[in-house]
C-alpha cells in the first residue's frame, strides 16, 4: 500500500503533464487525484476483512472477528485518504476563484472537471458515508447503538460503492477484487440464513428466590436476568467445533437484529444444538425474546413445548441461524485443560467439557469403530443427515489426561439452565478406585468440577460438582492445579470466559504462571 500511494503521488503522469507538450497539474490538483486512487484501493482492501466466509479465511486458517482491526484500521484509513482528496479538490477550486459555487455545479467550469458531472453525487455519498461510519464507529456510539451503527454503515457502504465506480475512472479495476469476495460471502450468508431452523424445544429458567439446584438472596444487578434454552436443528449441514458461534435472529423480535450466542452443548443423540441466552436487562433483544417464549405458553418457567409440537412451536418461535465461526478451541496437544467461566460465561467451557468427554469415548471405541465411519465426532461430514454430527472434537487422537472447570455464578438460572448439561452419570466416565463423583476418572483422564458461589448463592450441586462459597483466587487455583497432577505449564491450557474483570485477574494469574492463555472476548 505504500509503495503504491508513493507512485500515485510521485510518479503518475495525470493528464500527460509529465511530457514535453503536457498539461502541468498543480500539486493540489495531484494530491486531489491521487488520494482519490488511494481511497479506492483501501476501500476495496477493506472489504477482504468484512467478509464473514472468505475464501482466504479458508485458504490461511484465519477467522473473520480475528482480522476486524484491519478492517477498523483500513476503514479509518479510507476515512482520511476521503477527507484529504475532498480537501486537495477544494484548495483547488479556491486557487481558481472556484469555491464553493463549482462543487455542486452541472457541467464544472474547471476545465480539467468539466465533464465530469458525478462529482455532486459522489460528493453527497461522501458527506454522508464520513458522517455516519467517522461518527458511527466511535466505541461510545457502536456499542451503544450497535444496530443503527450497522445498518447505517451498510447503507453507507451500498451508496458510496456504487457512486466510487461512477465517479472513479479506475474504480472498477481497483474494486472488483474486494467486491468479489464480499458478494459471495453474502450470497453465503443470505442462502444460509435465509431457510429458518428447526427450533425442537426451548426453556426459561427464572432467577428467582428458589429454583431447581437451590435458593439465593438475589442481586439486584442480576434480578430478572433469566436464562433462555434453545435447541435447535439446523436447516443445512453444520460442524460445529469447541468454542465456535452462531448468529440467531428471531423474526417475531425483529428481522433487522442478529446476535452472537456460542454453541454451549448437543443432545446424546448429537441431532440439535443448544444455546444458552441470558436476558441483559429490561428493554433488551435478549429480554424481549425471552419474555416471548414466555408468552408462548403463558408460564414463568419450565418447558415451553416439546418435541411433537415442532410445527406449533416454529410458528410461534422462528429462528434464523448464521455461523458457525471463530477460532476452535484446539485442546487435543495440552495434557491439562483448566476451564475459568463466570456467569454465562460457561457456554463455551460447556461446548470444550463436552467435546472432551466426547473424545474419550471416541478414543475408547475407536478399536471397534468401522475406519471413516459413522462416529459420533466424525468431521468429515460437509452435509447434515439425522445420522451426521452437528459438534466436532477434532479427527486427532485426544491426549488430554485431564480437565478442570472452576464456575464462579451469582446467579441461579445459570446453574438451572447448564448444571443438568454439565453434570456427568456414573456411566459417562467410569470410576477409578473410588474416586466419588467430584474426581472421576479414568486410566487415563480425570475431571475436577466446582461451582464457586458468589453474592450469598447456595445451591445443590449438579452430579459431579464441588461448591465453595466465595470469589476463587485464580494465583492459588492455577498453581494448585499444576502442582496436584505434576504438570508442565507448557503443556497446561488456560481457557477463560467471563466478565471483563475476572478475565484480567484469571489471565493474569494464567500468564505468570506460564500456561498457554486463551480468553474469550465478545466484542464487536
Amino acid at each position: 500500500l505504500f509503495l503504491f500511494s508513493s507512485y500515485w503521488i510521485q510518479s503518475h503522469d495525470f493528464n500527460g503533464n509529465r511530457s514535453p507538450a503536457g498539461n502541468l497539474i498543480s500539486p493540489s490538483e495531484r494530491w486531489a487525484r491521487a488520494l482519490g486512487q488511494i481511497a479506492v484501493v483501501i476501500l476495496s482492501l477493506l472489504l477482504f476483512p468484512a467478509s464473514r466466509t472468505s475464501i482466504l479465511h479458508h485458504a490461511f486458517g484465519t477467522h473473520w472477528e480475528a482480522f476486524l482491526w484491519t478492517h477498523r484500521v483500513l476503514g479509518t484509513l479510507m476515512l482520511l485518504t476521503t477527507i484529504g482528496h475532498m480537501t486537495a479538490w477544494y484548495v483547488r477550486f479556491n486557487e481558481v476563484g472556484l469555491f464553493p459555487s463549482d462543487i455542486f455545479k452541472i457541467p464544472m467550469t474547471l476545465p480539467s472537471t468539466a465533464d465530469n458531472w458525478t462529482v455532486p453525487l459522489v460528493s453527497l455519498t461522501s458527506w454522508f458515508l464520513l458522517l455516519s461510519v467517522g461518527i458511527g464507529a466511535l466505541p461510545v456510539v457502536r456499542r451503544r447503538f450497535f444496530e443503527a451503527f450497522y445498518y447505517l454503515h451498510i447503507l453507507a457502504a451500498y451508496s458510496t460503492i456504487p457512486a466510487v465506480l461512477w465517479h472513479a475512472a479506475a474504480g472498477f479495476e481497483f474494486m472488483l477484487p474486494g467486491l468479489t469476495i464480499w458478494f459471495i460471502d453474502r450470497a453465503i450468508r443470505f442462502f444460509r440464513s435465509g431457510t429458518p431452523s428447526t427450533v425442537i424445544d426451548i426453556t426459561v429458567f427464572t432467577n428467582c428466590a428458589s429454583g431447581a439446584k437451590g435458593s439465593a438472596y438475589i442481586d439486584p444487578e442480576t434480578d430478572g436476568r433469566d436464562v433462555l434454552e434453545i435447541r435447535f436443528r439446523p436447516s443445512m449441514g453444520m460442524t460445529v467445533h469447541p468454542g465456535q458461534y452462531v448468529f440467531l435472529n428471531v423474526p417475531q423480535i425483529s428481522i433487522l437484529e442478529w446476535h452472537p450466542y456460542t454453541v454451549s452443548t448437543t443432545g446424546t443423540s448429537s441431532d440439535y444444538l443448544t444455546v444458552h441466552m441470558k436476558g441483559m436487562g429490561v428493554g433488551t433483544w435478549s429480554d424481549r425474546v425471552i419474555q416471548h417464549c414466555r408468552n408462548i405458553q403463558h408460564a414463568p418457567t419450565g418447558l415451553v413445548h416439546s418435541s411433537s409440537q415442532y410445527d406449533e412451536l416454529n410458528k410461534l418461535f422462528q429462528l434464523n441461524v448464521d455461523g458457525p465461526y471463530g477460532s476452535p478451541i484446539y485442546y487435543n496437544d495440552y495434557d491439562q485443560v483448566l476451564l475459568i467461566a463466570g456467569g454465562i460465561g460457561i457456554t463455551p467451557c460447556a461446548s470444550i467439557l463436552t467435546g472432551l468427554r466426547a473424545a474419550q469415548h471416541k478414543d475408547r471405541d475407536a478399536s471397534g469403530a468401522r475406519e471413516g465411519g459413522d462416529s459420533l465426532y466424525d468431521i468429515n461430514r460437509n452435509s447434515y443427515s439425522p445420522n451426521a454430527p452437528l459438534i466436532s472434537g477434532g479427527n486427532r487422537k485426544c491426549k488430554v489426561r485431564r480437565v478442570v472447570l472452576k464456575w464462579s455464578v451469582r446467579c441461579l438460572a445459570e446453574v438451572d439452565a447448564l448444571g443438568s448439561a454439565l453434570a456427568c452419570s456414573e456411566a459417562d466416565l467410569p470410576m477409578n478406585g473410588g474416586g466419588g463423583m467430584r474426581a472421576r476418572q479414568s486410566d487415563t483422564f480425570e475431571q475436577r468440577c466446582t461451582i464457586h458461589a458468589t453474592r450469598g448463592l447456595f445451591l445443590d450441586p449438579p452430579a459431579g460438582f464441588d461448591v465453595q462459597q466465595g470469589r476463587p483466587n485464580y494465583d492459588v487455583i492455577i498453581q494448585q492445579e499444576l502442582l496436584k497432577g505434576d504438570y508442565l505449564p507448557s503443556n497446561t491450557l488456560v481457557f477463560v470466559c467471563g466478565p471483563s474483570a475476572m478475565m484480567d485477574d484469571a489471565v493474569r494469574a494464567a500468564t505468570a504462571a506460564r500456561c498457554h492463555v486463551h480468553n474469550e472476548v465478545f466484542e464487536l
